[in-house]
């Protein structure tokens, strides 16, 4: 059964479809002896003690029971708003949500630059134009791309492992937490290549969530714009490659002692100190004996670990 047929079969009983003033409807309750009056709505009326509702409407048909100018009133479960009207709602519903959803082209970004996106350019209303991609589809694909080996969930005996993103799995998930977010289209085609997301955190930036299409292009703009927003201030939670190349590359400091991560986070963590690898120990130096774990359950090490990048 399609959607459209679904909707045609509702009653008013539902609510889904509660009528107003100047709507059609149609009786379909089969044991009434106005079966098959239509007629325009004048008023709708409240029950006593809160028992419902009633339609008057005036027939602009003609029955065997009913003319053409009368007025009937009926409960709303006997009525259903006619085939025709039902179509034509939903068809503005989905021409006035394909209107109102932004997609990257309708932001007019300059070939190559980033720019800065905002909360309300995300859509989180339902979604009722399934395979129109919006911005947050556009986005979502980026993130999806850069967090695809982040496990999420190990693979057991009847589940595959899951990996992504787990405070955006999917798009409706945009904005979420992220106030301060930008992003930049730096190829050929009409979509962003390159994200990312943060917020402020004791006055600073926060870098959060990344995102990118692959190519050189856009990671090369990625470890560019990362390494620019910590030598401004900003502050960023760093592990595995990114925290490599931003120290042994980009130079970026790391806030150096317990205190100051939790006091920059707002959260506890697991202090490590020193890299427990000795050849990353010594690559590092003292400067950056300051990994951590957080939110984690077991042994802190590997990917689990941590460091603060950033801070000016």
């Amino acid at each position: 059964m399609s959607l459209l047929t679904s909707i045609l079969g509702e009653t008013f009983q539902s609510h889904t479809f509660e009528p107003e003033i100047g709507d059609f409807v149609i009786n379909v309750n089969k044991e009434c002896t106005h079966y098959g009056s239509q007629g325009v709505v004048l008023d709708v009326l409240a029950l006593p003690a809160d028992a419902g509702k009633t339609i008057a409407y005036q027939c602009t048909n003609d029955g065997s029971a009913w003319a053409s100018g009368d007025v009937l009133e009926k409960t709303m479960d006997q009525l259903a708003p006619m085939p025709n009207q039902i179509e034509e709602q939903c068809l503005r519903e989905y021409i006035y949500e394909i209107l109102l959803e932004k997609r990257w082209a309708d932001l007019n970004a300059p070939k190559g630059e980033t720019i800065p996106l905002a909360p309300e350019d995300f859509d989180n209303a339902p979604d009722i134009t399934a395979g129109v991609p919006n911005l947050n589809d556009e986005i979502f694909a980026l993130i999806k791309n850069a967090y695809k080996d982040v496990q999420l969930t190990p693979a057991d005996g009847e589940t595959s492992a899951t990996y992504g993103n787990i405070k955006v799995p999917d798009p409706s998930a945009l904005p979420g937490k992220y106030t301060i977010m930008k992003g930049a289209d730096i190829d050929e085609d009409p979509e962003p290549d390159y994200f990312r997301g943060g917020k402020m955190r004791n006055g600073r930036f926060k870098l959060g969530i990344v995102g990118h299409d692959g190519s050189e292009a856009a990671i090369n703009r990625y470890l560019e714009e990362t390494a620019e927003d910590l030598r401004a201030g900003g502050i960023g939670e760093m592990s595995g490659k990114i925290a490599h190349i931003m120290i042994t590359r980009q130079g970026i400091p790391a806030v150096q002692t317990k205190e100051e991560v939790e006091a920059a986070l707002g959260k506890s963590v697991n202090w490590v100190g020193k890299h427990p690898d000795p050849k990353y120990a010594k690559r590092y130096g003292p400067d950056y004996d300051a990994w951590y774990c957080r939110g984690i359950s077991g042994a802190c090490g590997g990917d689990h670990m941590k460091i603060l990048l950033g801070g000016g």
